[in-house]
């Protein structure tokens, strides 16, 4: 078994004892990666190009939503609540948007759940991503619900690989060569 399977194992036995289902789909580009809900389900929406690597990261970006809740004393945020499903239910690009000042709440509490990401990180004792790559995948959530907040709609996918570019050069991330090494 390799680390990231090993990884992977430990996330799903911790979202087990948090009292969470965990559910796999097959996800298209108009899906999350992952998402959690309040009954208590964790749902990853898997691609043809979805690493490990980057399913753990999910695994770690949805359960510090969890932990979040679960520090809120498992409190409901209506307004929250209301951004979230007004998004959620979205249709099109032309559909209204959310308020700027809705949108505010959803890059807040992205950036708190964001807080607990490393803390699961270091209480599972992961060997398959180091502090640099959640702080990294941080980075990028971050900049993602920021334009979102901004501009009203989540950037394309053109604009997430070129803010990842960017987030990883300034973090001295060397990036594997694209030539091939005989």
């Amino acid at each position: 078994m390799t680390k990231k399977q090993k990884d992977l194992n430990k996330l799903k036995a911790y979202a087990k004892a948090c009292g969470l289902k965990t559910v796999f789909k097959k996800g298209s580009k108009n899906n999350p990666g992952a998402s959690w809900d309040t009954d208590l389900v964790l749902t990853f929406y898997n691609r043809t190009y979805t690493t490990q690597k980057q399913l753990i990261l999910n695994f770690l970006h949805e359960l510090g939503h969890h932990r979040q809740y679960i520090e809120d004393n498992k409190i409901h945020n209506d307004m929250l609540f209301d951004a979230l499903n007004t998004e959620d239910n979205r249709m099109g690009k032309y559909d209204h948007k959310v308020d700027k000042s809705m949108r505010k709440l959803i890059y807040d509490d992205e950036a708190h759940a964001a807080s607990f990401r490393q803390d699961i990180r270091k209480q599972l004792d992961l060997e398959s991503v180091t502090e640099q790559d959640v702080e990294l995948d941080i980075k990028l959530d971050l900049w993602i619900y920021n334009h979102y907040y901004k501009k009203g709609e989540f950037p394309s996918l053109k604009r997430v690989s070129n803010a990842r570019d960017r987030i990883f050069n300034n973090g001295n991330v060397r990036k594997r060569s694209k030539r091939n090494v005989t």
